[in-house]
């Protein structure tokens, strides 16, 4: 019991934010945005890519057991056969086209800007 009412007290006080967020003017709104970014770091993309990982793995192991199963295939299975492979697809390109890309973001040179004829005049 003691559990359901921590939940129910942090989705309040996630609401309050929200609301007060919301409320704040363009600055503050402004404000906290840099301060969440500086605190967080790349916590966020990490996270999102750790889920990304682990849906890609579950619907894996889903066509793996569906593969080694010794009993009679029913209609069900073969649906989410269909959805694990479509999973299995779509999140295996994200797993490795993010870091792939992190990593060509981050070793590759930076291009100076050449000012143009307007901005040079």
């Amino acid at each position: 019991m003691e559990l359901v009412i921590s939940i129910f007290s942090l989705l309040f006080a996630v609401l309050a934010f929200y609301l007060q967020y919301h409320s704040s003017s363009k600055e503050h709104q402004e404000r906290l945005g840099r301060l969440l970014r500086k605190l967080l770091g790349s916590t966020g993309r990490i996270v999102a890519y750790v889920i990304i990982l682990l849906i890609f793995l579950l619907s894996f192991g889903g066509i793996y057991l569906f593969w080694t199963s010794s009993e009679p295939i029913e209609r069900r299975e073969v649906v989410l056969l269909i959805l694990h492979i479509i999973n299995v697809f779509m999140y295996g390109y994200l797993t490795f086209a993010i870091p792939g890309k992190a990593f060509i973001k981050r070793h590759s040179p930076e291009k100076e800007e050449t000012p143009t004829d307007a901005e040079a005049a």
